[in-house]
């Protein structure tokens, strides 16, 4: 893929996030609790990517290339899970500036699993981004809670073993087939912490979570 292509899908990736965020707050408004907004939200978007997933030419997977798929998935429904319980008490700014560590987390975790030291231009992009990140938590001081950054900090770590591992198992496969079975490791974590119960309720429906 084309550097400029793949910088663009980034950037769509981080907008897409941002408003994520003010979406978990309009609904933690709204009455709702991190079990039905991380619950509905993991498996409405599973039974979407499954939909798209019937139209691929063969769904199956061996045991193994499956597996680790679904084990990625994980670590996307840790995030989830960490990500809103941070929203819980922290502004939808700090929440979304404390996920975003994620860029120099990666990089330590790079050069620790696989002993090597990073590039001049990754070393000096993570001091850039630690010197951002410190600027704004000054600038949200006010609005900064201990529990809530570390659940954010929590889901940074997470989402970097995410991309990773993600950027490094089974690239040959189609994107839809590839993110079906990593969407279907983290619905299964997320229906772990929250048994569908808890948000598959009429109740929650009635009330406008659809």
């Amino acid at each position: 893929m084309h550097r400029s292509k793949a910088t663009l899908f980034v950037l769509i990736g981080a907008i897409s996030y941002g408003v994520l965020s003010t979406i978990v707050k309009l609904a933690y408004a709204a009455g709702f609790n991190s079990a039905a907004v991380s619950g509905s939200q993991f498996f409405f978007g599973w039974l979407m990517i499954f939909s798209l997933a019937l139209f691929t030419k063969n769904l199956r997977l061996d045991l193994k290339t499956a597996g680790l798929l679904m084990l990625i998935g994980i670590s996307s429904g840790t995030t989830g899970y960490l990500y809103y319980q941070s929203l819980q008490t922290v502004s939808a700014s700090v929440a979304i500036i404390l996920l975003f560590q994620f860029t120099w987390i990666g990089v330590i975790i790079d050069a620790l699993a696989f002993r090597r030291l990073p590039s001049r231009a990754h070393f000096l992009s993570a001091i850039l981004l630690i010197g951002g990140a410190i600027l704004a938590s000054a600038a949200y001081s006010s609005s900064l809670d201990f529990r809530g950054t570390l659940f954010g900090l929590g889901a940074a770590v997470s989402f970097s073993i995410f991309l990773l591992a993600s950027g490094r198992i089974a690239n040959h496969l189609p994107v839809i087939k590839k993110s079906f079975y990593m969407m279907t490791g983290g619905l299964a974590f997320v229906m772990t912490m929250y048994p569908p119960t808890t948000f598959l309720s009429s109740a929650n429906f009635e009330n406008g979570l659809l």
